[in-house]
């Protein structure tokens, strides 16, 4: 019977158990085939022998006992597998520990409508400044494009000055929202890279981290 190291781990003192099962099973057997022969050979009264129930243990000690009544069992090492089990269960609960972690920065049915309003505030920008360069061909409005002391017209300045404060307010908000997003993601990451390198001996000992 070959028994996984991990299973035999979770039972304490695992081959006492099996011996001494094997050991009760072997007086039982011997007792049974006593009292078979009482009733094959008539004995009766104190000399009789009678039957009484077999000896039960945990399945797996059972198991681990062959037909012989003699201790019988492989230990295979599964640690690796364990291992690399916990692994993945750990880098999976770091994922879905990140996408809650988004989700309360950036939830997901608003998502969608953030970047529609930010895709058409930036179109806007676009066409503002495109109509200022046209606007600097027109000698006419020249000295108003111009800093007092006749610098370049800055453009970009002039297209923030001219964008409705909402639309400002709602592109430094996006900004925001993605450098906390990105930091999450470095934390799950960072968690995730330490995670592959965990040892049966360390794997115990790691905790979550927070994402706030």
């Amino acid at each position: 019977m070959k028994i996984a190291k991990s299973l035999i781990d979770a039972i304490p003192g695992f081959a006492v158990l099996v011996a001494d099962h094997a050991h009760r099973m072997k007086e039982w057997r011997a007792h049974m085939q006593r009292v078979n022969d009482d009733l094959r050979n008539g004995v009766s009264g104190l000399e009789q022998h009678h039957p009484y129930d077999r000896p039960r243990s945990l399945a797996l000690v059972e198991a681990a006992v062959n037909e012989a009544d003699e201790v019988f069992f492989e230990v295979v090492d599964d640690s690796s597998e364990l291992l690399a089990q916990r692994k993945a269960e750990l880098i999976g609960a770091v994922a879905e520990a990140e996408q809650r972690a988004i989700a309360t920065v950036i939830p997901a049915g608003k998502r969608r409508l953030f970047d529609l309003r930010e895709t058409e505030i930036k179109q806007a920008d676009q066409a503002r400044a495109a109509l200022m360069v046209e606007q600097q061909e027109s000698p006419g409005v020249l000295q108003r494009l111009m800093g007092k002391k006749g610098d370049d017209f800055d453009i970009e300045a002039a297209v923030v000055e001219q964008r409705p404060p909402d639309d400002t307010t709602h592109l430094l908000d996006q900004e925001e929202r993605r450098r906390r997003v990105a930091e999450i993601e470095k934390i799950a990451a960072q968690a995730m890279h330490d995670i592959e390198d965990l040892t049966p001996e360390t794997i115990g000992a790691w905790t979550m981290p927070t994402f706030n």
